[in-house]
């Protein structure tokens, strides 16, 4: 329910700030795709929905990164970039602990792309950490929210080594939500770094 409000919240901030002629059909088509995820999402969550729910998922992430990935194009911000890195380190996060779960609730074959979506999300999130770690805009927030992350992310790899097991599973659920929480709080730090920056 969070999850939902939170993507509620961010497409009607978009579509009230961004300009129509040049960002509209990206908005549009993110916004056509989310209706009927929202819509699977309601309810309990069954089983034999997990394929449909996650190809749909897979689908606005896609139309969310063009559109962000439009947005640095457009250069109207320069230090987005920045931003943006945080803001994927929190989905990779997300994403890994959706794979984690996955391999447990699936068949061989739901297994076998569990590991490998694991494998390459973990490459992506640590590349993502070691970047922001090298940037030269750190305040001893940022630092120590890195380091924070730093830690949950060796709780999120631990609780996914074991997730058969039920306390693996509540770790996993527990490192995942302190990482949505610290990658929320870096870049609001990012952000402010940024604003004194440009005055």
């Amino acid at each position: 329910q969070d999850s939902m409000l939170r993507i509620d919240g961010n497409l009607a901030l978009l579509e009230k700030n961004l300009s129509k002629p040049t960002f509209g059909d990206l908005l549009g088509q993110l916004m056509l795709t989310w209706i009927p995820l929202k819509n699977a999402l309601q309810g309990e969550p069954r089983v034999a929905q997990l394929a449909h729910v996650d190809e749909i998922a897979e689908t606005l992430l896609q139309e969310a990164e063009r559109l962000t990935s439009s947005l640095e194009n457009a250069g109207a911000v320069a230090p987005l970039h920045v931003l943006n890195m945080a803001g994927r380190q929190r989905m990779l996060s997300q994403r890994f602990a959706k794979y984690a779960l996955l391999g447990v609730l699936g068949d061989a074959t739901a297994r076998q792309h569990s590991e490998a979506g694991m494998a390459g999300v973990r490459a992506e999130f640590e590349q993502g950490l070691s970047y922001l770690h090298g940037l030269p805009l750190s305040t001893q927030d940022i630092r120590l929210a890195l380091g924070a992350a730093a830690a949950g992310w060796q709780h999120m790899l631990a609780g996914a080594a074991e997730s058969r097991r039920p306390a693996g599973q509540e770790r996993l659920a527990n490192a995942s939500e302190t990482l949505l929480d610290v990658f929320d709080q870096l870049s609001a730090y990012y952000e402010h770094s940024m604003q004194m920056l440009v005055g």
